[in-house]
């Protein structure tokens, strides 16, 4: 009796320390990803139809002249409020009011305001990204997330059941020893990288521009679909940049000991915060550039061989 008394204290904790008790993130988890759709509240993890993230095959999507995307008030940086939430590292603008807003692209003259910017990652060797290209994930996702600027809020936004009332720009990240590493998304992770526990906090300046490139939101695919977190809401259209971009694997290591729970409790890493890929159930993802022909491709790949046969013949 007293251990199951002291348990319910230490489930009470870890409520309080975060938003949503009632489901983790860990597919080591009983109350993980692989059970969300059997957690009342949460039936549509289930059930849902339209749901995130998903595979994109880019063979398969379809060209739509969309313009590149755009945000306003996004220059310089931005202080923001970042988190250890227990389920992922959140980072919300320090004056929401004058967040940055997204417009263009599907969303055409629809405006966007930002609410968060958070990452789903694994570590240097666990491939943790949603989204996958080609059935094949990266070592991370950073997440830009947008609300509608007709709904007061992202509560609103989100309890609209409205498609589209949020808009999330996703940029799937690898850890490679590259020289064109992503100084946004480094920052981001040199930052987050402190916030051990559940709770811990800090105020942060985040070199917006860098994390949401003008070339970056050139190109994209787009689909609609959902939340990829409880309770899964299809309220979302999903802007993924269609390049990989890269950390060093040092950097990316650097998130590896953070935790779901608060020093006083026992907890699963906070790694791996990942949903497994949904189906498409028919929707069509489309891309807003020209897919390059498979002549092309093959006319790219002779010209290298060929290159490399001379490079031979040059030394032989």
């Amino acid at each position: 009796m007293k251990t199951a008394f002291f348990f319910a204290i230490a489930v009470g904790m870890v409520a309080a320390a975060s938003a949503a008790a009632t489901w983790s993130s860990s597919s080591r988890s009983p109350l993980g990803p692989q059970n969300w759709g059997s957690i009342a509240g949460y039936e549509l993890c289930g059930t849902g139809k339209s749901q995130s993230p998903i595979n994109i095959n880019k063979a398969s999507t379809t060209y739509k002249n969309h313009p590149a995307l755009s945000f306003a008030n996004g220059a310089g940086n931005i202080a923001f409020q970042m988190m250890n939430t227990g389920h992922a590292i959140n980072a919300l603008p320090s004056n929401p009011d004058g967040a940055p807003v997204l417009s263009g692209g599907p969303l055409g003259s629809a405006t966007y305001r930002l609410y968060n910017i958070h990452i789903h990652f694994g570590n240097s060797t666990l491939k943790s990204s949603e989204h996958a290209f080609e059935n094949t994930r990266t070592n991370g996702e950073f997440h830009i997330v947008t609300y509608k600027t007709t709904y007061g809020n992202i509560s609103a936004a989100v309890g609209s059941g409205e498609a589209g009332a949020l808009a999330v720009f996703g940029v799937l990240f690898d850890a490679r020893n590259v020289s064109n590493t992503d100084s946004g998304i480094t920052t981001f992770i040199d930052y987050a990288s402190n916030l051990t526990y559940n709770g811990d906090s800090s105020t942060v300046s985040l070199p917006f521009p860098m994390m949401a490139t003008t070339e970056d939101l050139k190109t994209f695919y787009t689909y609609s679909g959902s939340l990829t977190t409880p309770g899964c809401a299809e309220v979302v259209t999903w802007l993924v940049n269609d390049r990989i971009h890269y950390v060093t694997p040092d950097v990316m290591d650097q998130l590896a000991g953070l935790r779901s729970g608060n020093m006083s409790v026992p907890s699963y890493l906070l790694l791996d915060n990942t949903r497994p890929l949904q189906m498409l159930n028919g929707r069509v993802v489309e891309r807003n550039f020209e897919a390059p022909s498979a002549a092309s491709i093959v006319s790219v790949s002779l010209v290298s061989v060929l290159v490399t046969i001379a490079a031979s013949l040059k030394n032989w």
